[in-house]
């Protein structure tokens, strides 16, 4: 059985310095294993998510997951400024791009940068 923490690296209260979503995972039945860590970094927080979720789910499986909590520097990182934001969709939150920073210049080279390095796994 596994723990799993998700976290957020990035230097606090600034989004700007987001780097990555962390996955630590904790092999529960085996405790002097050394803990893995799985990095998502896309460059895009909410995509991150995403695939830390997806990870989780098909290569550690739901079946294998005894906990798995979120650290704090996940909502650190969401009250730290005004670019991002939580919403709740089939009872699970997600967190996505705020409406004030989808119109900014940054979001929208980030979005393109994001779109060309991933078009190919699309």
């Amino acid at each position: 059985m596994k723990q799993i923490i998700l976290s957020i690296d990035y230097d606090e209260p600034d989004q700007n310095s987001y780097r990555s979503f962390v996955l630590n995972v904790n092999d529960l039945e085996h405790p002097k294993r050394k803990k893995k860590e799985y990095r998502f970094n896309t460059g895009f927080p909410p995509m991150d998510l995403i695939e830390a979720h997806n990870f989780m789910i098909t290569d550690i499986g739901v079946d294998n997951i005894l906990t798995c909590q979120w650290n704090s520097s996940v909502d650190h990182f969401v009250m730290d400024g005004d670019k991002y934001e939580w919403y709740e969709e089939n009872g699970q939150e997600w967190l996505k791009a705020s409406k004030k920073f989808q119109k900014t210049k940054q979001f929208k080279t980030m979005k393109a940068k994001w779109m060309s390095e991933n078009s190919k796994n699309i």
